[in-house]
Protein backbone atom coordinates (compact mmCIF):
# COMPACT_ATOMS: atom_id res chain seq x y z
CA UNK A 1 0.00 0.00 0.00
CA UNK A 2 1.13 3.39 -0.83
CA UNK A 3 -0.07 6.46 0.71
CA UNK A 4 0.86 9.44 -1.14
CA UNK A 5 0.41 13.59 0.51
CA UNK A 6 0.24 16.28 -1.47
CA UNK A 7 0.01 20.06 -0.48
CA UNK A 8 -1.49 22.70 -3.84
CA UNK A 9 -1.70 19.66 -5.74
CA UNK A 10 2.52 18.77 -5.58
CA UNK A 11 3.61 15.48 -3.52
CA UNK A 12 4.28 16.27 -0.34
CA UNK A 13 5.38 12.83 1.12
CA UNK A 14 5.23 9.19 -0.09
CA UNK A 15 4.90 6.15 2.67
CA UNK A 16 4.96 2.74 1.66
CA UNK A 17 3.78 -0.42 3.57
CA UNK A 18 2.55 -3.98 3.70
CA UNK A 19 0.25 -5.98 5.85
CA UNK A 20 -2.48 -8.81 5.76
CA UNK A 21 -5.75 -7.97 5.53
CA UNK A 22 -9.26 -9.54 5.22
CA UNK A 23 -12.48 -9.00 3.33
CA UNK A 24 -15.73 -9.64 5.60
CA UNK A 25 -19.33 -10.13 4.82
CA UNK A 26 -21.30 -8.11 7.13
CA UNK A 27 -22.81 -11.49 8.99
CA UNK A 28 -18.92 -12.52 9.37
CA UNK A 29 -18.24 -9.11 10.72
CA UNK A 30 -21.00 -9.18 12.66
CA UNK A 31 -19.85 -12.70 14.29
CA UNK A 32 -16.79 -11.13 14.82
CA UNK A 33 -17.21 -7.99 16.46
CA UNK A 34 -19.73 -9.28 19.11
CA UNK A 35 -17.50 -10.95 21.46
CA UNK A 36 -15.83 -8.16 22.19
CA UNK A 37 -18.68 -5.95 22.78
CA UNK A 38 -18.46 -4.07 19.37
CA UNK A 39 -21.07 -3.44 16.71
CA UNK A 40 -20.77 -1.81 13.18
CA UNK A 41 -23.16 1.32 11.67
CA UNK A 42 -22.94 1.24 7.68
CA UNK A 43 -20.98 4.46 6.41
CA UNK A 44 -20.69 5.26 2.86
CA UNK A 45 -22.08 4.61 0.15
CA UNK A 46 -23.77 0.99 0.21
CA UNK A 47 -22.25 -0.80 -2.38
CA UNK A 48 -18.94 0.11 -1.20
CA UNK A 49 -19.54 -2.28 1.85
CA UNK A 50 -17.84 -0.06 4.36
CA UNK A 51 -19.25 0.22 8.38
CA UNK A 52 -17.30 2.33 11.41
CA UNK A 53 -17.16 0.15 14.49
CA UNK A 54 -17.83 1.29 18.11
CA UNK A 55 -18.32 -0.03 21.42
CA UNK A 56 -21.85 -1.25 21.86
CA UNK A 57 -24.03 1.31 24.05
CA UNK A 58 -21.96 3.87 23.20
Amino acid sequence: MTYRTYQDDRPAGELETRYDWWVLDERRLKEELGPHGLVHHRTGPAELGMYVIDRGGA
